[in-house]
């Protein structure tokens, strides 16, 4: 399965109805239950509000449950689109034909070994032209795995720094493949979710109107609550 249909699924989870329905079901038990106790003559207005209180806690933590397990399976989702995602960007871009990799490292090495070297000035122009030619991908990635030996000596020979910069950047564009783009863009959308509900928002009405503000957090901390009930 591909990283955006993880993504997809985990969008279904957190923006879908199946937990706003789940949880609509304890609220409406809640109201109902909360609503009888006002019937039991046997019981004194503390003890109505002291049942209701106990009511109304045991619907927010079958409602933390149902969060937990969405967390849980929003979790998996997204486990599984970064991992696929991450590949995907660690995916070596498709090698050009033999004759080129051949004649562009011949070219490459003779300027690095001119200009590590022999410290050769005029050379580091040259490389910068070879960095600004360079419109292959996989070529592309060759100098960027590299930067780190001739990028000192560049910027050592070359007056104006940020035309090291301006080729470096272009090379990156360049190695940068659409699906290697399209990954990094789903790494992020990736942590966006994670940071979220893992249940659709519109429970917190519910919450509200069911069980009272006190339990409005539950939807972003219901571990503190079904600890505190030993769920």
């Amino acid at each position: 399965m591909s990283y955006q249909q993880h993504i997809q699924n985990a969008k279904a989870l957190i923006y879908g109805d199946s937990s706003l329905q789940a949880a609509g079901v304890i609220f409406r038990r809640v109201k109902k239950e909360a609503g009888e106790v006002y019937k039991d003559k046997s019981l004194s207005n503390t003890g109505i509000i002291q049942k209701q209180n106990e009511i109304r806690k045991q619907g927010a933590v079958e409602v933390a449950k149902i969060i937990q397990a969405a967390k849980s399976e929003v979790g998996k989702e997204l486990d599984a689109a970064e991992k696929s995602a991450r590949a995907a960007i660690d995916q070596t871009a498709a090698k050009p034909a033999d004759e080129v990799i051949r004649d562009f490292t011949e070219r490459y090495d003779t300027l690095k070994t001119e200009l590590l070297v022999f410290s050769d000035r005029s050379t580091a122009g040259k490389m910068l032209d070879l960095m600004r030619e360079t419109d292959d991908p996989y070529l592309a990635r060759l100098i960027l795995d590299d930067l780190a030996a001739i990028g000192p000596a560049l910027n050592g020979h070359v007056t104006d720094g940020m035309l090291v910069r301006a080729a470096y950047d272009g090379l990156r564009r360049i190695a940068e493949t659409d699906s290697r783009a399209q990954a990094r863009e789903a790494l992020e959308t990736v942590e966006r979710l994670r940071n979220m509900p893992p249940v659709n928002s519109m429970i917190t009405l519910g919450l509200t109107s069911a069980l009272g503000d006190q339990y409005q957090n539950i939807l972003y901390d219901y571990e503190t609550l079904l600890d505190e009930a030993g769920a």
